[in-house]
């Protein structure tokens, strides 16, 4: 039976036709080491929040993990081709995020999967097209 182990509410730049949308999402590791990301759709008719399932990776098939804008912004990207692009602000969920993906076990070192920094100007174009 697989169980949540953790998880961690955040935002996420979805592309969408003709642009990009900022949208809440929750990210899960269960017990099998899974990541699901789960985008968290409120209604405005009252009946409720629902969930809808966006990806569903094990947790070592992450390659690349980057972070920026003091440590605020962390893009991920996963064996065939999935990325996220996940907006926390703030540091402790970043923290937390990075806690999901094992990058601070420090009994399990990760070989094939890189941490580095990024800047603001890869993001640029997609943030502004987010704030229109």
């Amino acid at each position: 039976q697989e169980t949540c182990r953790q998880y961690v509410l955040c935002n996420c730049i979805l592309e969408q036709k003709p642009g990009y949308r900022e949208s809440e999402v929750a990210l899960l590791c269960s017990s099998k080491r899974k990541l699901y990301v789960l985008l968290i759709d409120g209604t405005c008719d009252g009946s409720g929040t629902s969930l809808r399932l966006m990806g569903c990776h094990r947790i070592e098939d992450v390659r690349e993990v980057l972070v920026g804008l003091g440590l605020q912004v962390v893009r991920v990207y996963v064996e065939k081709g999935a990325a996220y692009l996940f907006i926390t602000r703030s540091i402790e969920k970043s923290r937390q995020l990075l806690c999901i993906l094992d990058f601070f076990d420090s009994c399990a070192i990760k070989d094939n999967c890189s941490l580095r920094r990024f800047r603001l100007i890869c993001l640029r174009a997609i943030y502004v097209e987010v704030q229109k």
